[in-house]
């Protein structure tokens, strides 16, 4: 069963990071009550720090799963809900268990798995972990980026269903361990940027030319 735990929503704010240094970000996501309004770009009333890289309709939302936050405390680092900057804390399906393509009902709203998380230099200041980059590469729990195909309010606790799932063979690991090992596998990068359902950006940058 696919639970949402919990909805959250960030400023763009100027705030120490791990080392001291001030980082101006909005991956700093607090909980939030009540159902909240989505249009095609999100939350209404959540910021995106560096829009070159992030926001816009293939990243209208970050999922992030409660069991990734268990493994990352079994391994010796222990993080609070909220560290990875997800907007929607889910229980049951994580990277591994997240196929590109599934759509997902949340309530009213209908959105659909678009393209991995990629970990970049903002999460690493903000975790503090001189190695996050190549650990969420390798273990894949990066969380993963959802598109609004049906605008509804969202609210913690609200029943989620998995609809369909058009790519069973490519979960969100494979294809964030695809782009990650394009080098040495240029066709299993280009199998993934030939997914229909895959994000834009992602099909442009490695899709067939």
């Amino acid at each position: 069963m696919i639970q949402l735990l919990e909805v959250r929503m960030g400023r763009v704010q100027e705030r120490p990071d791990a080392h001291g240094q001030p980082l101006r970000s909005a991956i700093r996501k607090e909980a939030v009550g009540g159902p909240i309004l989505l249009g095609p770009e999100g939350l209404l009333g959540d910021e995106v720090g560096d829009r070159k890289h992030h926001g816009g309709p293939d990243q209208a939302l970050l999922a992030y799963a409660r069991e990734a936050y268990d493994l990352w405390g079994s391994e010796g680092r222990p993080l609070p809900l909220g560290a990875f900057g997800e907007n929607l804390l889910l229980a049951g399906l994580d990277d591994q268990g997240a196929c590109i393509g599934d759509r997902l009902r949340i309530g009213e709203a209908i959105l659909q798995v678009s393209q991995p998380r990629v970990p970049c230099g903002t999460l690493q200041r903000h975790l503090g972990w001189p190695d996050t980059v190549a650990r969420v590469y390798a273990t894949a729990r990066g969380g993963f980026y959802l598109r609004v195909l049906t605008a509804a309010p969202l609210e913690a606790g609200a029943p989620v269903t998995l609809l369909d799932r058009p790519q069973p063979a490519w979960s969100v690991a494979r294809a964030l361990h695809a782009r990650w090992k394009a080098a040495e596998n240029p066709a299993e990068c280009l199998a993934m940027g030939s997914l229909p359902e895959l994000s834009a950006d992602w099909r442009a940058r490695f899709g067939p030319a």
